[in-house]
């Protein structure tokens, strides 16, 4: 069984690296975004509820 899957190796070894890229830029997007979330909120003006009237 080992000669069968020996030339799939090498395929499912770019397959890791690639699964691990994308969760290594997952990563680094969320921490992205969380920094961008806990900016300071003096830079934005506080948002208000708008209520509309109902017909």
């Amino acid at each position: 069984m080992t000669l069968l899957t020996a030339p799939l190796r090498p395929l499912a070894d770019v397959i890791d690296l690639t699964s691990e890229a994308v969760v290594a830029l997952g990563t680094l997007s969320v921490g992205a975004l969380s920094l961008l979330l806990a900016s300071d909120d003096d830079d934005y003006p506080p948002l208000h509820s708008v209520e509309r009237p109902r017909s």
